[in-house]
């Protein structure tokens, strides 16, 4: 007989006999009962108590009696559960990355018919500038030289702006004293993106004049000026749109396409030559 089996059987037996004395003593045959038959049910109702108190000991001995000798065993097969634990987390997390990095060089093997590119990933982050620049781990051993655009399968992320051997620094669109050409894909309206202080979830537009028809939700490119960003990368949308207090110009409000603070992996563009 097994012994969890065997325990369930001694815990059943010792209850039933309790029950059945508890039930021929107190049996209710009629209204009134004697004092002495009254007293006899007081003094058996603590007999009972500590009958079902003796029985939940006997079996808790009982258990760790019979599970002494497995001790050891559950002990271990708790140890391979969390380090089973601890591999399915791991394995998610290849898997998220693998994705990712799918992701990526599907849109490098599209955008590098035109550029010619090179993956690189963040390394770090200025804690004190966490939304201006992040580090790369490419440098011109790579053939990356400072000025070349940086982006992600989102859009537009910044550019290089310090180089080392092994390693370069890229100032992101989100710093106040960045600068972008730009224009509104639907109206065509240029203007320069750039990055707006204290608010590093945002950009504006700015430099629009104040007839230009310009609208919300319109999506903003850059516009190939200035001979660094290629033309056609998607920057964000516009989200609101307010005129400047001087009443020549206005302002765009910009939700970007990036999310900056999760950067893990770009691609850059270290040709801004179309490819022959």
């Amino acid at each position: 007989m097994p012994r969890t089996r065997l325990i369930k059987v001694i815990v059943a037996a010792v209850l039933v006999f309790a029950t059945i004395g508890v039930m021929h003593l107190t049996a209710p045959e009629r209204g009134n009962i004697t004092r002495t038959e009254g007293t006899a049910r007081d003094v058996l109702s603590y007999v009972q108590a500590g009958a079902t108190t003796a029985g939940e000991q006997i079996t808790r001995g009982l258990k760790l009696l019979f599970s002494w000798g497995n001790s050891d065993k559950i002990a271990r097969l708790e140890k391979q559960i969390r380090q089973l634990r601890g591999q399915i987390t791991v394995l998610k997390e290849y898997k998220l990355e693998n994705e990712h990095l799918r992701r990526l060089l599907d849109y490098q093997s599209t955008f590098g018919q035109q550029w010619e590119t090179e993956v690189a990933q963040v390394i770090a982050r200025d804690p004190g500038n966490w939304f201006d620049v992040i580090r790369l781990n490419k440098g011109k051993a790579d053939g990356v030289r400072a000025n070349m655009p940086v982006v992600v399968p989102a859009g537009l992320v910044g550019c290089v702006i310090q180089v080392s051997e092994h390693s370069c620094d890229v100032r992101l669109i989100t710093d106040p004293l960045s600068g972008v050409g730009a224009l509104a894909q639907q109206s065509r309206t240029p203007g320069v993106v750039k990055g707006v202080l204290n608010s590093p979830h945002r950009l504006k537009l700015v430099y629009i004049s104040k007839d230009d028809p310009i609208a919300k939700f319109e999506q903003v490119v850059t516009s190939g000026l200035g001979s660094i960003f290629p033309k056609g990368i998607p920057i964000g949308k516009i989200v609101n749109i307010r005129e400047e207090p001087s009443g020549l110009t206005k302002t765009a409000e910009i939700e970007p396409y990036v999310d900056f603070n999760n950067l893990e992996e770009v691609i850059i563009i270290v040709s801004s030559r179309p490819g022959g």
